[in-house]
């Protein structure tokens, strides 16, 4: 992760003391994991907006389990804050500024590449090392890595309960980002990318066909347009034919046998 979370200021937070117990507080814009701003204090405590009136916000502390919520609040007004009466009903979070700010970097190159591979977050995250070298990440991240293999209607409860294990805050922001760009996706839901008993669960059939095109091409990275179209159309050609090969079983795929037996277990 950039250096730069650690530092005071980023982007368009604020601080603002609170003269009366001393603890400031800071405002991350899209700390939440709606992407939305948070507010953050000074020894790890965390809010979301409650309510806004036109003189004021009131932000209420953001662990509310079902009932046992923590009742404490912060009152916002002409840019100071000011602690409620309630006060929380449990530990704080050290480190939860630079926690929101990891969060709100996490979704914002999310954004960038929603097609970015798992090694390259798991690589931004400073999840690399750990994954190589750490038993227990190995195995936390292997885990998430085969949730496809599950049936749709199973992937989001083992997700959350996955979630609960991930003991660290890259962990932690890896979750966040698989539940924002995967789990709670509307443009690929776990129905959409779930290969349970599937026959085919990789693109290297596509792959495959794209390396036997370019040779057919004699490798050609810029090929006339003229000549792709005739290359194309010749392909086109011989598709029924295919088809008709593999109904009949007189064609099969041609595989490599650490493939086969990965695909009989």
């Amino acid at each position: 992760i950039e250096s730069s979370i650690e530092e005071p200021l980023l982007g368009d937070d604020t601080d603002t003391a609170n003269p009366n117990n001393h603890v400031t507080f800071q405002l991350v814009e899209e700390g939440s994991k709606r992407r939305k701003t948070k507010l953050v204090d000074s020894l790890g405590y965390s809010y979301n907006v409650r309510s806004k009136r036109s003189y004021a916000t009131y932000w209420q502390c953001t662990v509310r389990p079902r009932g046992n919520a923590c009742k404490a609040t912060v009152i916002q007004q002409d840019g100071t804050f000011q602690a409620g009466a309630n006060a929380h009903n449990h530990s704080s979070e050290p480190g939860a500024v630079t926690a929101a700010k990891i969060v709100k970097l996490v979704k914002e190159k999310a954004l960038e590449d929603k097609f970015k591979p798992a090694s390259a977050i798991v690589q931004e995250l400073g999840l690399q090392t750990a994954y190589s070298n750490d038993e227990a990440t190995y195995r936390f991240i292997r885990k998430l890595m085969a949730l496809p293999f599950l049936p749709h209607y199973e992937i989001r409860p083992m997700f959350v309960r996955l979630s609960v294990l991930a003991h660290t805050q890259p962990l932690h922001n890896l979750t966040d980002y698989i539940q924002e760009q995967w789990i709670e996706s509307t443009i690929f839901t776990p129905k959409d990318w779930s290969v349970f008993k599937q026959p085919i669960r990789t693109n290297n059939n596509i792959e495959g066909w794209h390396n036997a095109l370019n040779r057919r091409a004699g490798g050609q990275c810029r090929l006339q347009f003229y000549l792709l179209i005739e290359l194309l159309h010749r392909e086109a050609r011989l598709t029924s034919i295919t088809i008709k090969l593999v109904s009949d079983k007189k064609l099969k795929r041609i595989q490599r046998r650490k493939y086969r037996q990965l695909r009989q277990k």
